[in-house]
């Protein structure tokens, strides 16, 4: 069997288990099982999860050196701002008799932190450790307003410090000096002058932040976020914080009284997926699968586990309708079967990892693909067999043993022939000729007042609120086209250019639906007419548009996330290069029509010409194989 190009590069990502021995692992409670026995590599590792526990228990460098040998990736998923602050609590502090205003603001503090490192490898990891620890042992020291007020100006000098380098403090140092001397030189011997200690207290306060400079530099506290840096760095923002605090007049029965119960209410599904009762396959392979060992061998899997709970007859089913749609998978893809198992890497279980009320779930840590005991027959293998497809694309081109998924930072880590295709996809994904809708949220005793400007516009246009909108929406990209011209793409750095834009989009997005909703409260009092939206013209696709209404405008937090969007996308082009060759495979994939979770009409067809240019791509190279 030959490896693709990709592997060859990279002789620990070869493919063991294809037609040879596979290790029986099964567990104490397995072992009278026939089928639901784990098989291959341990996924879930009980060294990862003792190391794990530890870590959580006491954040130390030792244990996070242990779990960096676990993986990057893994030590990346534990390495949280929970984690490691979890020792801190308001109930200590009052234990302690602080001040309840100071350890609110001690609470507000750490929320300010960034929730992981940005600086995603291991020596990134190790100072945001360092310097998390370094904040808690600062905070334990303050009691008292003063004692914060003195903190506030160190740990702002400290960061501005850790901003400024080295170097360029060592160059300040030698300016003052130079100053120094000229001022000498012109200043009358014998006489006082404050100027002149002025500087030598610059002077010396500039040689202790160079002798401190090494110590900061392995524990910054400026890589804990702008958010957290603001703070000591922005007066108004430690004062306005402060205010906030104190306008609440907080006691300590207040802060630390339970909330009050209350009963949830089910929460309302946004969607859900269209599944038939029983899982239907027309066409397509067989294989006698009698066992897990079966399955290994006949797709090169790197391990095969299931939950205790999940009984041979369960087991048997699973494993052979996953064998049928496998096969499935490999016939619409062109590719040779055991390819399906990205390099031999990909793990699969059965009932094993279930996460609430998810069919399936795919975790790029173990990077194993899980499916319910009893849910998990119905149509999620696509989706999910993506996400492993997505990571597996990022770690190869990246290099990086970090979390990561290729459809996120696709330009920044693909080489050039996926790349490529990859950014059509993404085009075809995102861009469109789709509308947004702003709605009518007005109360029955909501109250606008509207200028004499905006009535004389209304009565011009004839109450048409569409064309008071396009006039509206004309002054808005009046104003892109000033910001674009006033602060050329030059003007910033990527990372300061991105944020402005995004402060400006929310921005425009408040200020429209304000216009909106005074001039449809307008409209109404004139006309006696309730308008509930309107819509607006927009260049994203209705397929991300409706993805972003299911986050309820949320960018990007789950629906509209280029990782799900693009396995859903996934899904829809199977299940209709299924239907073109007259199989059915809802083990596969099931259930892509529904009009608000996945393409339709002409931006579907769109999609899967992109992505079938894609996966050709895929086929001739990483997931290529000699048969």
């Amino acid at each position: 069997m030959q490896l693709s190009l990709f592997d060859l590069n990279n002789p620990s990502k070869t493919m063991g288990t294809s037609k040879g021995k596979v290790k029986d692992i099964r567990t104490i409670q397995q072992a009278q099982h026939k089928v639901s026995y784990d098989v291959g590599e341990k996924i879930g590792g009980a060294m990862k999860d003792l190391v794990k526990s530890r870590f959580e228990d006491n954040p130390n460098i030792k244990t996070l050196g242990e779990l960096e040998k676990i993986s990057g990736a893994f030590a990346e998923s534990i390495v949280t701002k929970k984690a490691v602050f979890e020792s801190f609590s308001l109930e200590d502090e009052k234990e302690k008799e602080v001040d309840v205003k100071i350890a609110l603001i001690k609470e507000a503090l750490l929320k300010r932190v960034d929730k992981q490192p940005t600086v995603k490898d291991a020596e990134g990891r190790k100072k945001y450790l360092l310097a998390c620890q370094e904040l808690l042992e600062i905070l334990e020291g303050i009691e008292i307003f003063q004692e914060l007020e003195i903190i506030i100006h160190r740990v702002g000098r400290r960061i501005g410090v850790e901003k400024t380098g080295l170097k360029r403090l060592e160059d300040k140092l030698e300016d003052q000096r130079i100053y120094l001397e000229r001022y000498k030189s012109r200043f009358i011997p014998g006489t006082q002058n404050k100027n002149i200690e002025a500087i030598e207290n610059r002077i010396k306060q500039i040689e202790r932040d160079i002798r401190n400079y090494e110590d900061y530099k392995t524990k910054p506290l400026s890589c804990l976020g702008e958010t957290f840096c603001s703070f000591f760095t922005k007066p108004n923002s430690a004062n306005q914080t402060w205010k906030r605090i104190c306008e609440k007049k907080p006691t300590w029965e207040e802060v630390l009284k339970s909330p009050k119960k209350t009963v949830k209410k089910k929460k309302k599904n946004t969607w859900g997926r269209e599944l038939p009762d029983k899982p239907e396959r027309v066409g397509g392979r067989t294989l006698t699968v009698g066992k897990p060992e079966d399955l290994l061998r006949e797709f090169n899997f790197r391990a095969c586990e299931f939950g205790h709970y999940v009984d041979d007859s369960s087991a048997m089913n699973h494993l052979t309708r996953s064998a049928e749609a496998f096969y499935d998978l490999a016939d619409i893809l062109g590719i040779h079967h055991t390819a399906v198992s990205l390099g031999g890497k990909l793990a699969i279980a059965f009932g094993s990892r279930g996460r609430g009320r998810a069919l399936a779930h795919y975790e790029p840590v173990g990077n194993v693909i899980n499916l319910t005991k009893k849910r998990g027959s119905l149509g999620v293998l696509a989706h999910e067999w993506f996400h492993a497809l997505d990571r597996y694309l990022f770690l190869q081109d990246s290099g990086s043993i970090q979390l990561g998924y290729a459809s996120e930072s696709s330009g920044d880590v693909l080489r050039s022939e996926i790349r490529d295709v990859m950014e059509r996809l993404d085009n075809s994904i995102m861009k469109g000729e789709g509308l947004e809708y702003c709605y009518n949220t007005n109360a029955p005793e909501t109250r606008w007042t509207i200028s004499s400007k905006l009535q004389i516009l209304y009565q011009s246009l004839d109450g048409d609120l569409n064309k008071m909108l396009n006039k509206y929406l004309e002054q808005v990209d009046a104003r892109r086209k000033f910001f674009n011209e006033t602060y050329p793409t030059f003007a910033f750095n990527k990372e300061e250019r991105e944020k402005k834009e995004r402060a400006a989009t929310r921005k425009e997005k408040r200020e429209l639906n304000k216009y909106v909703n005074a001039m449809c409260w307008y409209h109404e009092k004139q006309t006696g007419e309730r308008v509930d939206r309107l819509a607006i013209p927009s260049d994203n696709s209705n397929y991300y548009l409706n993805a972003l209404t299911q986050d309820r405008g949320q960018e990007g937090k789950y629906w509209s996330s280029r990782v799900e969007l693009y396995a859903r996308a996934f899904e829809t082009y199977i299940q209709d290069k299924l239907k073109e060759a007259n199989r059915v495979s809802d083990y596969l994939v099931a259930g892509t029509n529904h009009t608000q979770a996945y393409p339709q009409g002409e931006e579907r067809k769109s999609i899967n010409l992109a992505m079938d240019q894609l996966l050709k791509v895929l086929a001739n190279s990483v997931l290529s194989v000699d048969k």
